[in-house]
């Protein structure tokens, strides 16, 4: 089955690499994702841009 899989750039399969975490059938599939970010003033004016940004940091960091 492997020798099915077209495994080029953009063909959102991949073979993994030794020791690469890959799923149930030893395969990694990526997809392209498009993220908009808005910087817009907080309703809290004591809510900082900063903790905006690292909320925004940690929700992104926990899709992967």
């Amino acid at each position: 089955m492997v020798d099915d899989l077209v495994s080029g750039e953009g063909s959102g399969v991949i073979l993994p690499s030794e020791g690469d975490e890959s799923g149930p059938d030893g395969l990694v599939f990526q997809f392209p994702v498009e993220i908009e970010v808005r910087v817009v003033a907080p309703y809290d004016p004591d809510q900082l841009v900063t903790t905006a940004l690292d909320r925004l940091t940690a929700a992104l960091q926990g899709l992967t």
